[in-house]
């Protein structure tokens, strides 16, 4: 209904929107730079915030990098205790 009262070519709220339609600003470019971090040195880094802030895109985005291949693993509303990991 929306999309042609806005004259809208695609979905403007779909669950995984195209990357490029993902704002870059200095939060962003700091969890990514956190990301790097993790990555280089090869360890585990958990990911926590609120529902709908943007985990999986922060995801989506430093996983686009040609010369990663992350395979994340994403626990969704699971009540693990630390030692279950």
């Amino acid at each position: 209904m929306f999309l042609n009262h806005f004259s809208l070519s695609a979905h403007p709220f779909a669950e995984n929107p195209p990357i490029t339609w993902l704002l870059h600003d200095p939060r962003v470019e700091q969890a990514l730079a956190r990301l790097k971090f993790f990555y280089e040195q090869a360890t585990i880094a958990l990911i926590l915030g609120q529902t709908g802030i943007g985990k999986s895109s922060l995801l989506r985005l430093f996983n686009r990098a040609p010369s990663k291949s992350l395979s994340p693993g994403y626990l969704h509303l699971t009540p693990l205790n630390p030692t279950a990991f």
